[in-house]
């Protein structure tokens, strides 16, 4: 009987130890969910990175001021009229730059729009959506399944 009993101590302990090596993997490769700004920061960063036809590279927003800078790229074989890019804030604060401009295939960007005024460090987040039309379509929007994520510099 204790040998039975001593064996089914080391199967579970065993058992313990796969599945946290598995935990652990599955946090260092960033598959677990998180609710660490940073890792929701990185999780937004590849999203839009990735998004297309319009993918946001980088954004910067400097300290008590309320100018965002964003890194826009064409990932669409068209070229796409930009009408509209609107900020929210929580729930009511909307932020748009209504001015239009061109960008090209796969051509790089820089744009600035009004924002929510940052103190140093503060970490913030805009829901964002982009208006733009093609030759063929008008009133297409890219709305993003994730906010991006900014830190005051």
């Amino acid at each position: 009987m204790k040998v039975k009993a001593q064996v089914s101590v080391e199967y579970i302990v065993l058992i313990a130890l796969v599945l946290t090596f598995g935990l652990l993997l599955l946090a260092i490769s960033g598959n677990l969910p998180s609710f660490s700004f940073s890792a929701q920061k990185q999780s937004a960063i590849s999203y839009w990175e990735g998004a297309s036809p319009i993918a946001i590279l980088d954004t910067r927003q400097v300290s008590n001021s309320n100018t965002l800078f964003l890194v826009l790229q064409n990932k669409a074989n068209l070229v796409l009229n930009v009408t509209n890019i609107k900020l929210t804030y929580g729930l009511k604060e909307v932020y748009q730059n209504s001015s239009w401009f061109l960008i090209f295939p796969g051509e790089i960007k820089n744009i600035s729009i009004n924002a929510k005024s940052c103190n140093l460090n503060q970490e913030i987040f805009y829901d964002l959506e982009i208006n733009y039309s093609t030759q063929e379509y008008n009133a297409l929007i890219e709305k993003g399944l994730k906010p991006i994520y900014i830190k005051c510099i």
